[in-house]
């Protein structure tokens, strides 16, 4: 006999998420929809019964075999409960509950009634996390990194409880797209055993509509979640690096669209991904492929439902996997530690703006590197390294740093074909390397430096032609960056510590950057260097804009030392990023000859948490 089930509520998760699924699975018999939206009541009545109610759910229980809970999550926990209460088995959309104890006395009282208890965590069935999930278990050797992006404009505020709900009682993209990405990021890694994070209100609402989280895993893996709904898709959906491949997807998955669309899940072609949109997998050998992508198969979770509820089989979901996504949720809600976190560094309450990282080259040079490389770690910052081909990169890898940005060539220069031909292909060999450590920006300048600063061979003067390679090579460097899944950053060098170089001024690499127009060249906009070679900052930063960047680097004219003699108004800086709309990476490329920590902490004071919402400054 069919699964008698009650679908309480019709918003965009029932109407769109469940109702296609269990509509065309035979195994379920929707018996009833419950709404009390006139509008949604008129789409229902199409093809079901639709109650006014969910009292009228409970008063008829004996219909029922199954309640799907897809109302807001605020309401989860007492219509849940209530439906357990009643004899149901029960599905409850994501997140399960606005609280992990909540999240429990769901478990436990599903225990108690000898009832059945999941929850749509829908995502796990996206094309890409499929395909993630098979390369994971054999394809990428051991996950070193996972990055997880969801991002979608959604406009101006919304009526709705996810714009006008507080986090706290389940509004916001954290608890909408977060926990989605928290949920996939430990159903492909395993449970995390940390988690720090920020939120912020881009809008000015009440919910949070901008989160980032990172998560160290049990297995030593790290998790960097970023989910958005003031911007597209920028960052791709999924990137796994590990010790023998990476593999690197954008958004792919069909599914949403097609069912937003009206269309019904029938048939092998449902959620299949085109070939174009298929992810790439690049080998330790250094070849690059396309890899097939699995289709997506939200209608997974039902059929795997039916089987438990009619021959015992394990549930889709478990509740428990649930119970530590909302631990997460809390962690990055709450001020202080939740059950799974650690203390996070001072440095990082409140938002952050900014992605920030240190040169460990420039940063107390004296001391060991792994041990430099850890203190910026524990700093809550990234860590940029200048040439790492004779480092012990398994030691560095092991420290479980961010490692943020790399040189990312080792000779020739742009403008001369044999020349640009060797850069770009020095750039190839060094791919492996970044692979090897996850690093995701790899820096670039005009030409190939020597130890003592100047280009190793001199570029007095550029020519159209010249300057016309150099957008040729640029392009190509553009090409092998999307083949690689990482981006090429062009940094602008000052011709008093760096003659020879050509095409260094920042006007010009904002030019250059701005002609070949892929996202896989950025600009890495070094402020000393622009000061140093008397360029005006802030009119390069407008230059910039919000996207045109990869990195800004930052150190004080003349001598390059942190925090300098205040000759550069940093406040000024940070003020002009702000105002561009730049939310990128921040890097501190100054020389910290000694007391590290109080000059780490105060780069991250002037553009760590809340550096946005700080009042314009005045200047010095």
């Amino acid at each position: 006999m069919a699964i008698r089930t009650a679908l309480i509520g019709f918003g965009i998760g029932g109407r769109y998420f469940h109702e296609p699924f269990l509509g065309t699975n035979d195994a379920y018999d929707i018996r009833a929809v419950v709404t009390s939206s006139p509008q949604r009541r008129a789409a229902a009545e199409e093809r079901y019964r639709v109650l006014g109610s969910v009292q009228e759910v409970w008063t008829r229980a004996d219909e029922f075999d199954l309640a799907v809970v897809t109302t807001p999550t605020a309401l989860h926990t007492e219509h849940a409960l209530a439906a357990l209460g009643a004899g149901l088995h029960v599905v409850v959309d994501k997140p399960i509950a606005t609280t992990s104890t909540d999240a429990r006395r769901l478990v436990e009282q599903a225990e108690k009634a000898g009832r059945s208890l999941s929850t749509y965590q829908s995502r796990r069935w996206d094309a890409e996390v499929r395909t993630a999930r098979t390369l994971v278990d054999a394809g990428v050797g051991e996950v070193v990194f996972l990055e997880l992006a969801f991002q979608r404009d959604v406009g101006p505020l919304r009526p709705g409880w996810r714009d006008t709900a507080e986090p706290s009682v389940g509004g916001g993209v954290t608890f909408d797209l977060g926990s989605h990405m928290i949920d996939a990021a430990q159903y492909l890694l395993g449970p995390a055993e940390s988690a720090t994070g920020s939120m912020r209100a881009v809008r000015g609402g009440p919910a949070d509509d901008e989160m980032e989280a990172w998560l160290v895993h049990e297995s030593g893996a790290t998790s960097r979640i970023v989910c958005s709904w003031v911007c597209e898709q920028s960052r791709p959906r999924l990137r796994i690096t590990g010790t023998a491949a990476v593999y690197t997807v954008g958004d792919s998955d069909p599914q949403e669209a097609a069912l937003k669309r009206g269309e019904r899940p029938y048939g092998p072609d449902f959620g299949q991904v085109p070939r174009a949109k298929w992810g790439r997998l690049t080998s330790a050998d250094g070849t690059s492929d396309r890899t097939p992508t699995a289709n997506g198969d939200y209608a997974a979770f039902y059929r795997d439902l039916a089987r438990h509820l009619t021959g015992g089989g394990p549930l889709p979901v478990d509740p428990l996997d649930a119970v530590r996504t909302l631990e997460i949720l809390e962690t990055l809600l709450a001020d202080r530690p939740s059950a799974v976190s650690r203390q996070a560094s001072p440095m990082h309450e409140g938002g952050m703006m900014f992605d920030l990282s240190a040169s460990v080259s420039m940063v107390e040079p004296h001391r060991p590197l792994l041990e430099r490389v850890r203190m910026l770690d524990a700093a809550g910052l990234g860590v940029g390294l200048w040439d790492p081909r004779d480092l012990d990169l398994d030691a560095v890898a092991g420290t479980g740093a961010r490692i943020s940005i790399m040189n990312g060539f080792t000779t020739g220069n742009l403008v001369h074909k044999a020349a640009a031909d060797a850069m770009v292909a020095s750039a190839e060999a060094m791919i492996p390397i970044a692979r090897r450590l996850g690093t995701p920006l790899m820096n670039l300048h005009g030409a190939e430096l020597t130890a003592e600063g100047p280009a190793a061979v001199p570029v007095t003067e550029v020519d159209a032609a010249m300057t016309e390679t150099a957008y040729a090579t640029l392009a190509r460097f553009a090409e092998l960056g999307e083949a690689h899944g990482v981006v090429f950053g062009l940094e602008n060098l000052n011709p008093f510590d760096h003659p020879g170089v050509p095409l260094a001024r920042a006007e010009q690499v904002v030019e250059l950057v701005r002609r070949v127009d892929h996202p896989h060249l950025r600009m890495n906009f070094d402020v000393y260097h622009a000061a140093r070679g008397g360029e005006e900052v802030a009119d390069v930063i407008r230059e910039l804009g919000a996207d045109l960047a990869a990195e800004v680097q930052l150190a004080d004219p003349p001598s390059r030392e942190w925090p300098g003699g205040g000759l550069l108004d940093f406040p000024a800086v940070r003020d002009g990023l702000v105002e561009a709309g730049y939310r990128g990476s921040v890097a501190l490329e100054g020389w910290i000859r000694a007391d590290a920590e109080a000059a780490l902490r105060e780069f991250v004071t002037l553009f760590g948490p809340g550096a946005d919402e700080r009042p314009p400054h005045a200047g010095r």
